[in-house]
């Protein structure tokens, strides 16, 4: 009986994750102590990783180890990559041993691998899917050092798809690939109302409110996660405006966050851009301004509030219908008297913040943008948000908000 162990290899030089490449020395020295004869390891890596690979190699072949690449012509094409690392794993001799180690590569790498084990492990053969967990510092950086292995043994799609695979795919369902191999898996496993639930996030992640309670299932979500969709979907039908933008704030914010935990810095930031203005909207409409997308609209105005914007038109020589920007709805905020307005006028990091946008490739410029950076714009989005709703109620509204998937995890177990 052989043992194959496979990793896959990524970015691994950047500060913080440098102790993987001696982690992995050593865990191979380790797994093949004793049986290197009958031990083979596998480096998955594209162009940007093939240095790591030449590197094991120069380590495997100066111990006597059995070593091969498994070369990915893109590092992004989800069903390529799925169908190579298919085709090599289903290639191994039955009676032999795998282990699959997940660590390194995008995530439609990461991703397609998992889905590859387990077709594989439809035909009845069981891959140990490892992955490599590091200590994260405060701002969430991996910590060097103190790396340990998650393991998942016994891994079958007719056992159980692991935690890990279900938050994979739930940050992936913008790759239609792998939302659909989700789906394939789970029907093999009779988990429907999982798909459902998969749907109803993927709808909900695209502001789709009213599609995601149609046609998605409720039942295995959080008591907080299904009100807030109710409640924020019967006010996007509904009249009362404020009411939608307090609703969609947090909503707002939280996409935002999704978008960084998947790398989309530039959806990102163009997401909390959004969010900055609708606090300025929010803002403006308790004072019966509602700036809609025809321009704005007196709802319900006192006389000194219709004053104020009539000289305001006047003088800033505006015409009807009123459609103001960013920046000159704060100045109306604060012509009629508004604090947190006039905050936000003279937050410098606010306005570097909100040029990052403008500078994207997303709107006037041509650039990427920091994952740190887009962090740093969203903590001040949320800053201001909990200053324009009362900070208890927009946490209980961002937790609403919030999707909850734990509950579809324990289904599996």
């Amino acid at each position: 009986m052989g043992l194959w162990v496979v990793y896959s290899l990524g970015n691994w030089e950047a500060a913080g994750k440098s102790g993987l490449i001696r982690f992995v020395s050593n865990d191979i020295t380790k797994k093949t102590n004793g049986r290197k004869k009958s031990s083979t390891v596998v480096f998955i890596h594209t162009d940007a990783s093939e240095h790591l690979y030449l590197r094991f190699s120069e380590e495997l072949s100066a111990a006597g180890i059995a070593h091969l690449p498994l070369k990915l012509q893109s590092p992004t094409n989800l069903p390529d990559i799925e169908t190579t690392v298919f085709e090599f794993l289903k290639g191994i001799p039955p009676e032999d041993m795998i282990t699959l180690n997940f660590t390194g590569g995008t995530k439609p790498i990461v991703s397609a691998i998992v889905a590859a084990a387990e077709l594989v492990a439809v035909d009845g053969r069981d891959i140990t899917l490892e992955y490599i967990v590091p200590d994260r510092g405060k701002k969430g950086k991996p910590i060097d050092n103190t790396e340990k292995i998650m393991a998942f043994e016994n891994h079958t799609s007719s056992d159980r798809i692991n935690e890990y695979m279900i938050r994979k795919f739930s940050e992936l369902y913008y790759f239609s690939a792998a939302k659909k191999r989700a789906e394939k898996l789970l029907t093999n496993m009779n988990k429907g109302s999982i798909i459902d639930t998969l749907d109803l996030f993927y709808e909900w992640d695209n502001f789709n409110h009213g599609s995601a309670i149609k046609n998605g299932d409720g039942a295995l979500l959080s008591k907080e996660n299904w009100s807030y969709l109710q409640n924020l979907a019967k006010l996007k039908k509904g009249k009362d405006y404020p009411g939608q933008l307090r609703m969609l704030l947090p909503d707002l914010i939280n996409n935002s966050s999704r978008r960084i935990k998947q790398g989309r810095y530039n959806a990102a930031v163009a997401t909390t851009y959004r969010a900055m203005e609708m606090i300025a909207q929010l803002l403006l409409s308790n004072y019966g301004i509602y700036d809609e997308h025809n321009g704005l609209r007196l709802a319900d105005v006192t006389e000194d509030t219709q004053k104020v914007v009539d000289e305001f038109k006047l003088e800033n020589r505006l015409e009807l219908p009123l459609r103001l920007g960013y920046r000159r709805k704060l100045y109306l905020l604060q012509e009629l008297g508004n604090r947190l307005s006039e905050e936000m006028l003279n937050d410098l990091e606010l306005e570097s913040s909100m040029s990052l946008r403008n500078d994207s490739i997303f709107a006037h410029g041509t650039g990427s943008i920091s994952g740190e950076r887009a962090k740093e714009f969203l903590d001040i989005c949320e800053s201001y948000a909990t200053k324009a709703i009362r900070r208890k109620e927009f946490l209980k509204l961002k937790t609403g908000a919030s999707f909850d998937l734990y509950p579809l995890f324990n289904k599996l177990q």
